[in-house]
């Protein structure tokens, strides 16, 4: 909570606000989770199970190993987006799929959705 320097009405007014807020929210998000239901967990794989199978893109984005880069790339870089700077709806996109599912840092970018869709739009 805020400090408010000795005036307690204004705390005890904002403490107030902060509660019907939370609220509120907790309240949406209950009523949106009824209506949707309850959604399966993620289930995650390891490179070893893909390399086994026939190299499937799908099942390598979905592996622990590109969870773990994706955040890597996240938390090395600064959370924004290489081209807008923007903080919001951040994605890792691999820049060439040469080295794909032995990538570096360097051949993958941090795009928001909007730069991802300028830069990458859909042929029609």
């Amino acid at each position: 909570m805020a400090r408010w320097n000795g005036n307690r009405e204004a705390q005890q007014q904002s403490n107030a606000a902060f509660a019907k807020l939370a609220a509120a929210n907790r309240g949406e998000l209950e009523a949106r989770n009824k209506i949707k239901g309850k959604k399966k967990k993620k289930k995650f794989t390891s490179t070893a199970d893909i390399n086994r199978q026939e190299a499937n893109p799908t099942e390598y984005l979905k592996s622990r190993e590109w969870t773990a880069k994706k955040i890597k790339k996240l938390n090395g870089h600064g959370r924004y987006c290489d081209m807008c700077e923007g903080t919001y709806g951040l994605e890792v996109y691999h820049l060439t799929y040469q080295n794909f599912g032995h990538e570096s840092m360097n051949d993958l970018e941090v795009l928001c959705k909007r730069c991802y869709q300028q830069r990458y739009p859909k042929e029609s």
